[in-house]
This record gives structure tokens, C-alpha cells and sequence, in this order.
């Protein structure tokens, strides 16, 4: 049986511990916001998205923004071109590698990959956690799990409580050997992780972070 997580008056501790469980034990979940019942989820300036690697998060995330054209990336600069898989407005590309080195303290966590640096720069945080307005809504970041480290890590240092501007979702895998290590790893992780299961798809998936906002 299906255990359902409902979430109008937001997700414990006790239930995150619930959650990580159930997905250890290979339970199925899925999240329910009640009709009618106020909801005291509070609304996050930032939702970093994060998953493991047959998750298919870049497709979930441009599901999510055929629904809700309305939202938005983050966006990071990275000193590479453009790629077919990039998202509209992911990232601001083919920037100077020498900008990364020399004002490293003006980004957040700068990493490498196939010999291409990645950051977001620090401003475009602090503008989305500007006070969100009855019409605004959260700015998604893509992110690996340092990176989610990292970003959670500035928050706490501008505010008391972080968990009130930023959610962080995983999306698990499609459940390949392979990719659960990567699963068992977030499953551990200090990250207080909103787990979304795969198994239904990524209208499931999308469906599932959209309650959220």
C-alpha cells in the first residue's frame, strides 16, 4: 500500500526521518495537499533540484516549466557553448575561464567538469531571496549535491532560518543498481532532502514538486 505524505502543514523532521525509511525499505509514497485545508508549507524563494544520474532531472524540470510557464532558473555562467540538452535560460555561456580564477570569492562554489568551470554567481542569489511577492514565484537551480551544500551554506549565513527560502528536492532513481549508491548517498546526506519517487513518470514527478508552490 501506498503510504501518503500529507504536506499542508509542511514536512517535520519526524517525517523526513519517515520518508528516508520508507524509500530504504522500498515503500511507495506519494505527497497529497488537502483541498480546503489551509496550507502552512511555506512558499520557498529557491528550490534546488538535484537527482541521480537516470533521473532525467533536466527533462523534469522543462515538464515542470511546460505546466508553470511562469517559472524560472537561477542562472550559472559556464565557459562553455550551448548544448542541446541546456534549458532556456540555464546558463550564460562561453564566459572567460580567467573571470572564474580571478574573482572566485563572487561565485558560489566553482566546479569542473570535462575541463568546463560552472558557477552561479552570488547576486543572482541574493536577488532571488528578495521578499517574494503574492505574484512571484521560487527560482530553480539545478544543482549537484555540493553545490546544494553550498548554496544551503550562504542562506544560513544572511539568514536564521534557511529552510524557510530554500527547498531541496531529490528525485530518486528509476531504481538501476547502478544509480542506487547515488540514491543511498542522498538517503545519508545532512541535506533535508524533499524526496520525489520516479516511478510514475515525469508527469508524476513534476506534479509531486508542484504541491510544493
Amino acid at each position: 500500500m501506498k503510504r501518503v505524505i500529507i504536506i499542508n502543514r509542511g514536512i517535520s523532521k519526524e517525517i523526513h526521518a519517515e520518508i528516508r525509511e520508507l524509500i530504504s525499505f522500498g515503500q511507495e509514497f506519494e505527497y497529497v495537499s488537502l483541498r480546503g485545508d489551509p496550507s502552512r508549507f511555506i512558499r520557498p524563494a529557491i528550490c534546488t533540484v538535484t537527482s541521480a544520474s537516470d533521473a532525467n532531472k533536466t527533462n523534469v524540470m522543462r515538464k515542470i516549466f511546460e505546466m508553470r510557464p511562469n517559472l524560472r532558473l537561477i542562472r550559472s555562467f559556464t565557459t562553455r557553448g550551448p548544448m542541446v540538452s541546456d534549458l532556456p535560460g540555464e546558463y550564460i555561456y562561453n564566459v572567460p575561464a580567467e573571470r572564474f580564477v580571478r574573482h572566485q570569492n563572487r561565485y558560489l562554489s566553482v566546479s569542473e567538469e570535462h575541463e568546463n568551470y560552472y558557477a552561479t554567481h552570488k547576486t543572482s542569489l541574493v536577488k532571488a531571496l528578495e521578499p517574494l511577492t503574492a505574484d512571484a514565484y521560487p527560482r530553480f537551480m539545478i544543482l549537484e549535491p555540493e553545490a546544494v551544500r553550498s548554496v544551503r551554506s550562504y542562506i544560513s549565513t544572511k539568514y536564521d532560518d534557511p529552510e524557510s527560502f530554500v527547498a531541496s528536492f531529490y528525485i530518486l532513481s528509476l531504481g538501476e543498481v547502478d544509480y542506487w549508491e547515488q540514491d543511498k548517498d542522498a538517503l545519508a546526506s545532512d541535506i533535508p532532502y524533499i524526496f520525489l519517487s520516479n516511478k510514475g513518470g515525469l508527469d508524476s514527478v513534476a506534479q509531486q514538486m508542484l504541491l510544493f508552490f
